[in-house]
């Protein structure tokens, strides 16, 4: 692999998904994996070849003293102070909490596979693994918002799946363990029983 895996970076923050440190990142990572290493000269060379041209970067770039660009190091140390890493605001527990709450299965999604990271899996099934990625990210160790958890999920799958659960990884697995199959015959029975219902 060589550096024209890393994108072009333009600098400029108007490009989505453009961030300063995957790109020099990109670009260390790329040097690491030559067959023959570079040169710092040829780092250097290579670090403005992936600068659009044209570019805010492109302008700094040009503008910057020679000592600030003679090696990769000192390159890399202005760049950095041009572009500082971003750091993010954590979020809260109650914020966690409320993305758990509103992470909702709807009765139309049921019985269906839907793909999650190229992979098709049941909705049941995906939404257990990103139900416990939330809960284990609050974190809940006493499992106390399983049951307001478990009150979100359409009815059906609500009775298949019980309530005595009291670990996020018992209640995750009993929803992962009810097969497609299962799922779909306990719909049916229960739009045959609304139907018995209406007469």
């Amino acid at each position: 692999m060589t550096s024209a895996a890393t994108a072009m970076f333009w600098g400029d923050g108007e490009h989505e998904g453009e961030n300063p440190q995957d790109f020099i990142n990109g670009l260390e990572l790329s040097f690491m994996q030559k067959a023959t290493p570079f040169t710092a000269g040829e780092m250097v060379k290579v670090f403005s070849l992936k600068l659009k041209a044209g570019s805010m970067a492109k302008e700094w770039f040009a503008g910057l003293q020679s000592t600030k660009k003679d090696t990769c190091v000192h390159l890399q140390t202005a760049f950095e102070a041009r572009w500082p890493e971003k750091v993010t605001t954590a979020k809260t527990r109650d914020e966690k909490a409320a993305a758990l709450d509103q992470t909702r299965l709807e009765v139309g999604r049921l019985g269906i596979r839907e793909k999650v990271d190229g992979v098709e899996e049941f909705s049941h099934i995906a939404w257990a693994d990103k139900v416990e990625r939330l809960a284990n990210a609050i974190p809940d160790p006493s499992g106390l918002l399983i049951v307001p958890t478990r009150q979100n999920l359409p009815r059906v799958l609500r009775k298949l799946v019980g309530s005595k659960h009291v670990t996020w990884t018992a209640f995750c697995n009993a929803i992962r363990g009810i097969s497609g199959t299962e799922l779909i015959e306990a719909m049916e029975d229960n739009a045959l029983t609304a139907t018995k219902e209406d007469l």
